[in-house]
């Protein structure tokens, strides 16, 4: 098959969240069943990377494409003319290329919207979270900009041949325009993010136990919760650390945009943990295994719609014992007392509770951990890879 994968989010930026981490695995994947991959993103100029030995293009659409209006339209609709300009950049690409059997996009950035009118290509939509849904999970300003963007989104999940979620935890979120794909006999499916699956070592402990988080430093991950919850548990446990790892981001504090790292420090610092909790920038892949190595066990305290979280299943490939909240697509991984304990979300007493019961109880963290030897094998990114170039078959071929 000829698939092209769309990222909206620039190849070369600062850091790959979990759906371009997810994406670039599953692209390798299909590449080594010999499927021929090609990859799209915005850019600063007009040229093809290759990943691995995956052509990636970037395609600088802001400048190349003029909008009547546009300035006026920019300074009060911003998001919504970047969208538009994005999605048109897309459809003169694929236009212009080779004839693809299928094309995957997520729904934020909309991406698949012209080119599904198109129709000379089929388009898969993955659903991970739309930009709505984020923006409600940080308390971010919701404003008519952000309603023409998700209107956009939901159009290009409308017009779409299939529509895949790793969870069904999004479909329902989207209850109605999965209601009517079904209706348009459209395929849909659920496939799971998938991770590489390594036989690793015997962790080696650090001298000094701790709690890890990784993820973007946000307040739709639920650290407020984490922190509030650690500082609960600290003279009880005195010799733990926690340890976050992740991107900076900006939320907006009593009306005005701030750095959420420095949010978090000033927590910390009230709260006298400066010497227990430690938060360090963005690692890659290759740097962050030493630290799901040597953690005693790995927490997720997300909120809102949180679906299915790539780091989460790191530590798990990692064997790791971990701890989530019930948030969004998380329960669909997490089985309470197997895989991992999960608390309420936004609950700082029940994150403590569960954090304690399970740092005092090796018994139960051993079993938790011998579990995921076995458990993790669910997120094969080879099985994944699999079934997704089935449901692409599948897709391809209907009518």
């Amino acid at each position: 098959m000829k698939i092209m994968f769309i990222i909206p989010i620039d190849y070369k930026s600062v850091g790959w969240g979990g759906v371009t981490a997810y994406t670039l695995l599953i692209a390798q994947e299909l590449k080594r069943l010999n499927h021929k991959i090609t990859i799209l993103t915005p850019g600063e100029k007009n040229r093809v990377y290759k990943y691995r030995g995956i052509p990636v293009y970037t395609i600088k659409y802001y400048e190349k494409y003029k909008i009547p209006g546009e300035r006026l339209l920019v300074k009060l609709f911003p998001m919504f003319i970047d969208r538009l300009k994005w999605i048109y950049g897309v459809y003169s690409f694929v236009y212009r290329n080779s004839q693809f059997d299928i094309i995957e996009s997520p729904e934020w950035g909309a991406s698949g919207l012209l080119i599904s009118l198109y129709k000379k290509h089929k388009v898969n939509i993955r659903l991970h979270r739309s930009q709505y849904q984020y923006y409600l999970d940080n308390k971010l300003p919701i404003n008519i900009d952000l309603l023409l963007v998700n209107m956009l989104e939901m159009i290009s999940i409308l017009l779409s041949s299939s529509i895949t979620s790793p969870t069904t935890f999004m479909f329902k979120t989207h209850s109605l325009l999965t209601w009517f794909l079904k209706i348009k006999c459209n395929p849909s499916e659920v496939i799971p993010n998938g991770i590489k699956i390594t036989n690793h070592a015997i962790n080696k402990r650090s001298i000094t136990p701790y709690i890890l988080y990784v993820g973007r430093l946000e307040y739709g991950k639920g650290l407020h919760t984490l922190i509030q919850a650690f500082s609960e548990i600290k003279n009880k446990h005195h010799n733990i650390r926690l340890i976050l790892i992740g991107r900076d981001m900006k939320t907006r504090i009593n009306n005005a945009w701030i750095s959420y790292k420095q949010h978090l420090l000033s927590i910390i610092k009230k709260k006298r943990m400066q010497k227990t909790v430690l938060i360090l920038a963005q690692k890659n892949q290759y740097q962050l295994e030493k630290y799901y190595a040597n953690c005693l066990l790995y927490v997720m305290p997300a909120r809102g719609h949180e679906n299915h979280p790539i780091a989460l299943l790191d530590a798990i490939g990692w064997n790791k014992a971990v701890i989530t909240s019930n948030t969004g697509g998380i329960p669909e991984i997490i089985k309470d007392q197997k895989s991992g304990l999960v608390f309420k979300q936004d609950n700082a007493h029940d994150c403590a509770r569960t954090l304690s019961n399970l740092l005092s109880n090796v018994t139960l963290r051993n079993s938790i951990e011998k579990y995921n030897t076995k458990y993790k094998y669910n997120f094969n990114i080879r099985d994944v890879t699999v079934t997704t170039a089935n449901f692409f078959t599948k897709v391809i071929h209907h009518k």
